[in-house]
């Protein structure tokens, strides 16, 4: 009878044990599928126009910059923002802009002198002021923007910085002012990327960094 009891409680333990087994593997493997989860949001979204008043509200304190060329190529004023992917909150602001160098890099120390010349209410919300080459011909003047500031202009701040929302920036910027036109402005709606010709701003987006030249 005590055999018969010992055997009874040996299975007894088995069958606890590998239920809580089985219990542990659907929980793990719940757990992996929502780490494997792809995001709603992607990491980076960039914005590229020939004029930075466009971008920022403020692009007088940079002198206004518009687009560059050297030879075959052209550099536009850009902004890059980083993303936490899982609020569709902007992290980081990076503002890019571009000028020809006359070998004493003249344009881009005018603009940092006219930046930091500026009242601190004016340019409180930007930081981290530096310059760089792109090559022997072009610098580049890039900045961190506040992310929770209003420097961005309104469709870029309202629906991507504050709140990732890609097709609620086209509708606004583009789709839904049509009726304003007799003909329908121009603009290219690709796969990671909107491109319009009303406030002539192309936009892209990616998982992977971008880069502003």
């Amino acid at each position: 009878m005590k055999k018969k009891l010992l055997i009874s409680f040996v299975f007894a333990v088995l069958f606890i044990g590998l239920a809580g087994c089985g219990s542990n593997d659907k929980k793990n493997n719940e757990k992996k599928s929502a780490d494997q989860k792809t995001s709603a949001f992607y990491k980076y979204v960039a914005f590229k126009s020939a004029n930075s008043t466009s971008l920022l509200y403020n692009a007088r304190l940079f002198g206004e910059p518009t687009e560059v060329s050297f030879g075959e190529v052209t550099y536009k004023p850009t902004i890059i923002a980083k993303f936490d992917t899982k609020t569709g909150k902007a992290t980081s602001v990076k503002f890019y802009t571009f000028y020809l160098n006359d070998g004493n890099d003249t344009a881009v120390n005018q603009a940092i002198e006219v930046l930091n010349s500026a009242s601190d209410d004016a340019n409180k919300n930007f930081s981290n002021i530096k310059k760089g080459k792109v090559n022997d011909n072009v610098s580049y003047l890039v900045v961190n923007i506040d992310p929770n500031s209003y420097e961005v202009t309104q469709f870029i701040d309202a629906y991507i910085i504050k709140g990732q929302d890609i097709e609620r920036y086209k509708l606004e910027i583009y789709y839904n002012r049509l009726a304003e036109y007799n003909n329908e402005p121009t603009h290219e709606d690709g796969e990671n990327y909107f491109e319009e010709s009303i406030e002539n701003i192309r936009m892209e987006w990616s998982n992977s960094k971008i880069k502003a030249y």
